[in-house]
């Protein structure tokens, strides 16, 4: 199975809870800056029909809710207490 640099980016952003900086993807991704970018703008195109998209702070990233789907999101967060929100929503 062929693992894409745009899967790699996404698997570590989708780990971490604080957005990150271009040289640290890179490094934690064992990827030069420039095929960093690359996945990063990939990923970008490739999540306009997805519920996460890629965020973009200044120089940061990150994942986070489709901006059209952040009412569903809100309908979880707001809900019964006991249910336990994954690291995705957070």
């Amino acid at each position: 199975m062929h693992i894409t640099h745009e899967q790699i980016i996404e698997a570590i952003l989708f780990c971490l809870t604080e957005p990150v900086d271009l040289r640290k993807l890179a490094s934690l991704s064992s990827l030069s800056k420039e095929e960093t970018l690359d996945a990063i703008a990939n990923l970008r195109n490739n999540s306009s029909n997805r519920g996460i998209c890629l965020v973009e702070h200044g120089e940061m990233y990150s994942l986070g809710t489709a901006p059209n789907l952040s009412s569903f999101v809100r309908r979880v967060q707001e809900g019964d207490e006991d249910d336990e929100l994954g690291r995705g929503c957070l």
